[in-house]
């Protein structure tokens, strides 16, 4: 893996080398491009490097999907009855 090293520089190992080269932020020329899941998913959290690039916005997602659980959790919606496992009474 070659992470930001200049796509010139690169694309020269990468002809010089039997190796798999993969690039990170390293330009096209390598054997594949490597980006973490988390810039291209957007759940970093709002940072993302120059040489990355995000597809979605898992972040945000995760936080609103979160807030409702909370507040379904606080407001008792739940876990509802049809969330509950349920035992019959000979077997309790």
């Amino acid at each position: 893996e070659m992470e930001c090293v200049p796509s010139r520089v690169a694309a020269e190992i990468s002809k010089r080398t039997k190796m798999l080269v993969f690039s990170m932020g390293s330009g096209a020329d390598g054997d594949g491009q490597f980006i973490f899941a988390e810039d291209l998913l957007g759940s970093h959290g709002g940072r993302c490097p120059r040489h990355s690039v995000t597809y979605a916005n898992f972040m945000e997602e995760a936080v609103k999907g979160l807030t409702q659980y909370k507040e379904d959790v606080l407001s008792g919606a739940y876990p509802a009855a049809k969330h509950m496992i349920k035992i019959p009474d000979d077997e309790f």
